[in-house]
C-alpha cells in the first residue's frame, strides 16, 4: 500500500489484514498526513513498511514507538537511506545493504521509487530480503544518471550486469521471507 486515496489506503490495510493477505505499507510522502493512531493501525499486522529516512523518524515521533515498538506492528522494516542504500531491520537485527554504483550522478530526484520498484521485482521473483534490497539499489543507479523522474530505461542485461558488479551472481530464488506476497 502505497500513498495514494487515504481513505483507500487505510479501507485496503483493513481488508488485507483481516483476510490474512501479506501486504507493505508505503505511506511515503502521505507519512505527515497520518496520526501516529493511524500510522499503527496501518502497520498493525504489515508484512514490511518501507520508508526512508526522514518518514522513519517521523513515524516514530507519531506513533510513539521505537524500533522494537514498530516491529511489534510489522514483521520488516525497510528504510532507504539515500546515497547510503538502505537497511533491513527485522526483530532478529538490522543488516546493511549497499547502494549499487552509477555512473554518474545527475538527478537524485525519484531515487527512491525506483529503489521501491526493483525491491518489489525482487520479492516478486522469489529474492531474498537482501537480494531484492540489492535490485532495488541497482534500479535507484540507473534513475540517478538521468535528468528527471522517469527517464531511465535500462535494458535487462545492464540491470543482471550492474546488479553482479555491485553484489555479485545473480540471486537464486530462496524465500528467506516466505512465499511472495503474490502467490509463490
Amino acid at each position: 500500500m502505497a500513498t495514494g486515496n487515504f481513505d483507500d489506503m487505510r479501507s485496503l490495510t483493513r481488508f488485507y489484514r483481516d483476510r490474512g493477505i501479506r501486504y507493505i505499507l508505503d505511506p511515503g510522502q502521505g507519512t505527515p498526513a497520518w496520526s501516529g493512531p493511524e500510522l499503527r493501525e496501518m502497520m498493525q499486522g504489515s508484512w514490511c513498511f518501507i520508508a526512508n529516512d526522514y518518514e522513519l523518524e517521523m513515524a516514530y515521533r507519531k506513533t510513539g514507538l521505537d524500533e522494537t515498538g514498530l516491529l511489534s506492528l510489522a514483521s520488516t522494516l525497510i528504510v532507504t537511506l539515500g546515497a547510503e542504500s538502505s537497511r533491513i531491520i527485522t526483530r532478529e537485527g538490522s543488516r546493511p545493504v549497499a547502494a549499487a554504483r552509477p555512473l554518474r550522478v545527475v538527478d537524485p530526484t525519484e531515487a527512491g521509487d525506483a529503489y521501491r520498484a526493483g525491491f518489489l521485482k525482487g520479492l516478486i521473483l522469489g529474492f531474498t530480503w537482501e537480494a531484492a534490497a540489492g535490485l532495488g539499489a541497482v534500479m535507484a543507479s540507473f534513475a540517478v544518471e538521468q535528468q528527471g523522474t522517469q527517464e531511465h530505461r535500462p535494458a535487462l542485461p545492464d540491470i543482471w550486469r550492474r546488479y553482479e558488479e555491485n553484489f555479485g551472481s545473480m540471486p537464486g530464488t530462496a524465500r528467506a521471507h516466505g512465499p511472495s506476497p503474490v502467490g509463490g
